[in-house]
């Protein structure tokens, strides 16, 4: 995870200039990964929200038309946690964190806002979502 905050200290998207399916992967995987793999599979040297970068990846594709609505992160903790017995034997599923409350509120100011697309695109970097 470190090498790919350093990678995208220099561009927007792991692969290039543009949104590829490897960006898609890797926000599936930054979404998980404090809910789930920071605490059942004890990958917890840094949570993926202490990486800048990575966590701005995070917010500019949850952002995007449909994609909130696929993220259910109470399914994926649940999933986790109840199918993995041998690390998890009594089922116990953690409350948090929530991650969905920081992703929603940048989608929320980018929702309301009614501004000029350069006025749209200096909120999001201000939020760390562009």
């Amino acid at each position: 995870m470190d090498q790919l905050e350093e990678l995208l200290q220099s561009r927007l998207w792991l692969w290039g200039d543009v949104l590829t399916v490897v960006d898609i992967q890797m926000f599936t995987s930054l979404v998980r990964f404090d809910v789930v793999y920071h605490t059942l599979f004890k990958c917890n040297w840094k949570r993926a929200f202490d990486y800048r970068q990575l966590w701005s990846l995070v917010r500019r594709i949850y952002c995007l038309p449909g994609v909130a609505d696929t993220v259910r992160v109470d399914d994926i903790a649940t999933h986790y946690y109840k199918s993995l017995p041998d690390l998890n034997p009594r089922g116990i599923v953690p409350c948090g964190p929530d991650i969905l409350a920081i992703l929603r509120g940048a989608r929320r100011l980018l929702d309301s806002a009614q501004h000029s697309e350069s006025t749209m695109r200096n909120l999001a970097r201000g939020l760390g979502i562009w």
